[in-house]
């Protein structure tokens, strides 16, 4: 029981924090908010520095600094504690129903007494009827290391590797089995994945007998499971609008890309962006992104599909979808209720030190920041990322996570990232995976689609389509019909590559 309280206090704590610290500054004191607009100020300069190669480490470590004063003046004057209130674990059971089960999977460094190189991992398992969570004991992070050390490849032949349920010891044997005694009647499972976990879909695990844990379970992946506890307070969204980006030039035409800038009714560029944009580029580029074609068929189709059930829509195609265009969304009005985005995604591992010299990666792989190194790619984006230097005066195309982080997407409802690898970051201990799963979460969207691998455009437009007839227009929940979706997909694509790559996050 213990064990399952502290689990459910230090998962995910600083993003609760940040998001909870955006609804409560909504209504504090002029004075408390000034503050905290002055930190948001600091915290987007911060992602543009961060960015730019060969910025001055003085130059950032006094915006460091500067943002880290005024967060300790925040934790001085806000009423939030850090780590919110305490969540015991039969706060967490008397939320759930019969036939429900809740998971805290935890990993730490065994130690025996001295320190080893084992970390292990165990599951935290509560049920309705339970007088107290269970403590199952599962495998030794090497076991699981070995199905995923070729994860670079991500490619077709690795996710069938992966999921080989005829392997000499499979990892649903490694993962699933030592639950199953503890799971009979359980039909839904809430679960908060920790460390390697984070990589792997378990609905995509498949028993002896050739039974796939997603068939058998409704898995709702959270954060941590206290969100159990504040499922009935999610802040009400009455916007019926949806936003779609599909279809996206990646090669720069300037003047395409600066007249669908001047449209916008108000800048995008905060003042203090500016200093920093005019001057980024990129020692050595990458490869070009190159055009996806179904992914401006997907946006097309969701586009009427959401007109016919009545809701509005704004399509953003070609050089339409560009940087600032996204980074103005909730500025002239509130959030959207859905964000659909196709396009690439991007994410690199974290570097290892050079050994001498200048490092020529692009920026975006060799930053140290891990929300520097996920994003999203838009119009125009080639230019920077192949080298170019950037326009001045606008944005490079280039979303990262980090300056999703500081946007305001409180009451969307759901974010889908159609695009390659959005799942992807850097593991951090409690606090999860950073990336682009952070930065929509900590903008306060709540749920969200995104994926663990490259997935074909086609399929991909053919799995969005099928989810959101399923939950608009066969008025599923969003977890069911996100499911049956796969599972319609798998129909006709039976190989994991094709379906299991897409994740739901609540």
């Amino acid at each position: 029981g213990q064990a399952f309280d502290d689990a459910v206090f230090f998962n995910c704590m600083l993003l609760e924090y940040a998001i909870q610290l955006e609804k409560t500054m909504a209504h504090a004191p002029d004075s408390l908010k000034q503050v905290y607009l002055n930190w948001k100020a600091l915290q987007r300069r911060l992602g543009d520095a961060y960015a730019q190669p060969g910025f001055e480490q003085a130059a950032i470590k006094d915006l460091e600094g500067r943002a880290e004063d005024l967060e300790k003046e925040l934790l001085r004057h806000n009423t939030i504690r850090l780590g919110g209130d305490r969540t015991s674990w039969s706060e967490i059971r008397n939320r759930l129903l019969e036939g429900e089960a809740a998971i805290e999977f935890v990993h730490f460094s065994w130690n025996n007494p001295r320190s080893t190189d084992s970390v292990l991992y165990v599951a935290l398992m509560l049920r309705s009827e339970w007088e107290a969570p269970a403590w199952i004991t599962l495998f030794e992070e090497k076991q699981v290391l070995s199905f995923i050390e070729a994860e670079n490849s991500r490619g077709a032949k690795y996710v069938e590797d992966l999921f080989d349920p005829d392997a000499e010891t499979s990892l649903y044997n490694i993962i699933w089995q030592p639950l199953e005694q503890y799971l009979e009647g359980v039909d839904r499972i809430y679960f908060s994945p920790s460390g390697i976990l984070h990589r792997i879909p378990l609905a995509a695990l498949e028993n002896e007998a050739g039974q796939l844990i997603g068939d058998r379970f409704v898995l709702h992946q959270m954060g941590s499971t206290r969100q159990l506890k504040h499922s009935d307070q999610n802040d009400p969204n009455s916007s019926r609008d949806a936003l779609i980006f599909g279809g996206i030039q990646y090669d720069m035409d300037s003047s395409a890309v600066v007249a669908s800038n001047d449209a916008l009714s108000i800048s995008a560029h905060d003042e203090e962006n500016l200093l920093f944009d005019a001057t980024r580029s990129l020692l050595q580029g990458g490869k070009p992104w190159k055009y996806l074609p179904w992914t401006e068929v997907e946006a097309k189709m969701l586009n009427v599909l959401f007109k016919k059930e009545k809701i509005n829509t704004k399509l953003f195609l070609a050089y339409e979808a560009t940087e600032e265009t996204f980074r103005n969304i909730g500025k002239e009005q509130g959030p959207p209720r859905v964000l659909h985005i196709a396009t690439h995604g991007y994410f690199f591992p974290d570097p290892a030190p050079a050994d001498s010299g200048v490092n020529l990666d692009p920026v975006f792989k060799i930053s140290a920041h891990p929300m520097i190194r996920s994003g999203l790619i838009l119009a125009g984006a080639n230019r920077v990322w192949t080298g170019g230097q950037a326009i001045e005066g606008r944005e490079d195309g280039i979303l990262t996570a980090y300056e999703i982080s500081q946007m305001n997407l409180a009451g969307t409802e759901l974010a889908v990232l159609s695009a390659c690898e959005t799942g992807l970051g850097d593991i951090e201990g409690n606090e999860g995976v950073f990336g682009l799963q952070r930065a929509f979460k900590m903008a306060g969207v709540r749920y969200l689609i995104m994926s663990l691998w490259q997935v074909p455009d086609f399929v991909t437009q053919q799995l969005m389509t099928a989810f959101y007839q399923n939950w608009l227009i066969e008025e599923m929940t969003i977890p069911v019909a996100f499911r049956k979706a796969r599972q319609q997909i798998r129909k006709e694509k039976p190989e994991a590559f094709y379906w299991a790559g897409f994740i739901l996050v609540e």
